[in-house]
């Protein structure tokens, strides 16, 4: 702001000379007018940050911040520097020095409680989205990181009321619409889920919202026609979403459409090489299929990518079993069991004990 005001005071300066000139002709005299230099350093990091060089902004910041160390828009900036530069420890303690400075800066809350967030800290993250949305409840994208936190925590029902006041603000923000339809299905209030996904599909506009939508009717009318259709038309338009064709194959394989089932989960596969769902999913289908050796293989490429997936080891168990390997049966079960595999335990006692 200080910067363009010496720009406008230049202008009248030089206007004053040219109307003054026609009277008398005198010396022109340069301009002493000058920012501070604490602020010149400071827009030399903006400057800098923008190109995305973010050393050369944390240094003009550092200097701006050694001549004048009262403001607290340097340490704000320095922070999302250091932030783009994966240097957390040091955006939190700017970040901590901002507020101290402008305890009313909504982003400086929002900022920090995204860092807190991705290092693990979700109580602080969420206290400063709280913090966030007090100082500026029209802040939106604080708004929408506090219903996530809400989220990820299975506060389900804090969540659907964050993500109300974010429509309530933007009826057409359509993740708060999708992440509240999601919530909404963790609660089983289906209809209203329903209904929010069903606004997002209107022309087709927000495909995740389809998809959900096509898995939502289809768990409630079992018409598999109409849901495999939804999902060609998915497929089709984004063929490199992995988790599309592990939904077909998903509803192929309760069908009992095994060898249609095997083929989506092998696509989903080369999408995704750590898509441990699919690989479960696949050993699941061929062993529908008695193919029990590739089977066998595909729950092992399953634990391989997730050693805490429970539900691998109880299948694996069970392929093992037939094949006759009791020992590595009875091991995976225990290891089912750890991990709270439902009935795992009492297969365990019933083959094994």
């Amino acid at each position: 702001m200080k910067k363009k005001l010496y720009l406008v005071l230049l202008a009248v300066l030089l206007g004053i000379g040219q109307a003054t000139a026609a009277k008398k002709p005198k010396t022109v005299v340069a301009s002493t007018l000058r920012l501070p230099q604490s602020e010149i350093f400071y827009n030399e990091g903006i400057a800098a940050m923008e190109k995305g060089n973010y050393d050369e902004a944390i240094f003009k910041f550092s200097a701006s911040i050694q001549e004048d160390a009262k403001p607290s828009k340097p340490y704000y900036n320095r922070a999302i520097a250091y932030m783009n530069s994966d240097q957390f420890a040091k955006a939190l303690e700017d970040l901590d020095a901002a507020i101290e400075r402008d305890g009313k800066c909504s982003e400086c809350y929002l900022i920090r409680g995204k860092i807190n967030y991705q290092l693990g800290n979700t109580p602080e993250a969420a206290a400063d989205m709280t913090r966030a949305v007090e100082l500026n409840p029209g802040n939106l994208d604080a708004r929408l990181d506090k219903a996530a936190i809400l989220q990820h925590n299975e506060d389900y029902d804090g969540a659907v009321k964050e993500y109300g006041e974010i429509l309530a603000i933007d009826p057409k923000h359509s993740t708060a619409r999708l992440e509240r339809a999601n919530c909404l299905q963790h609660l089983q209030r289906f209809e209203e889920a329903r209904d929010d996904y069903a606004y997002l599909s209107k022309d087709g506009a927000e495909w995740q919202a389809r998809y959900n939508l096509a898995v939502l009717d289809w768990q409630a009318s079992h018409d598999t026609a109409s849901c495999i259709g939804t999902f060609n038309e998915l497929v089709e338009g984004h063929p490199d979403q992995a988790f599309l064709y592990n939904a077909r194959g998903i509803v192929r394989f309760q069908t009992g459409q095994y060898e249609a089932a095997v083929e989506d989960f092998k696509q989903a596969i080369l999408l995704d090489k750590d898509y441990a769902a699919a690989y479960c999913n696949c050993g699941s289908a061929l062993l529908k299929l008695k193919n029990y050796e590739e089977s066998l293989r595909h729950y092992d490429w399953a634990v391989s990518c997730d050693s805490n997936y429970g539900e691998a080891y109880l299948n694996r168990a069970i392929v093992r079993e037939l094949l006759r390997d009791e020992k590595g049966s009875c091991s995976d079960l225990q290891r089912a069991a750890k991990l709270g595999v439902r009935n795992a335990w009492e297969y365990y006692q019933k083959q094994c004990e």
